[in-house]
């Protein structure tokens, strides 16, 4: 079987070690929030991705909570496949007093993958409901058959 490379970005192992430093301290931040934000700035939004294989196909999930069909970019480029997610959420919480919190969140994702030679490029589906991405990439048969070469002496 053949296997979906995952692109490695040294950029996500950056962010997992600002994530665990942050982690350290969430007891003192709940004291003083802001206190580590502008270390851990541009802190980006990666969902999770999952992606399965089978002897007929590979199944690609994406959680995109909050992501508007519109702002949802699927593409496959010379066996680099490509996810595009743009989202744009704002929370506002009044309590009975005067205060008030209003979260933000913002954000862009890019994941891409080197599919294996033996998919079948032409009918790869995808279908997205309730912040779920689901994408079907088959596999070709005719690719996945062993080629025996004659040897001549």
């Amino acid at each position: 079987m053949m296997k979906i490379k995952k692109y490695d970005n040294p950029e996500t192992r950056i962010r997992s070690l600002g994530d665990y430093l942050n982690s350290i301290f969430d007891d003192d931040l709940l004291e003083r929030p802001f206190a580590l934000y502008p270390l851990f700035r541009g802190k980006k939004w990666e969902p999770k991705v999952e992606v399965e294989e089978n002897e007929k196909e590979y199944i690609v999930k994406a959680e995109l909570a909050g992501v508007k069909e519109k702002n949802l970019d699927v593409s496959l480029n010379d066996h680099t496949f490509t996810i595009k997610a743009e989202r744009k959420e704002e929370t506002k919480e009044k309590k009975k007093d005067k205060e008030e919190y209003t979260e933000k969140v913002y954000g862009s994702f890019t994941r891409s993958f080197t599919l294996p030679s033996d998919v079948d490029e032409e009918k790869i589906t995808a279908k997205y409901k309730n912040g779920l991405l689901e994408v079907i990439i088959p596999k070709d048969e005719k690719k996945t058959q062993v080629k025996k070469i004659k040897v001549e002496a």
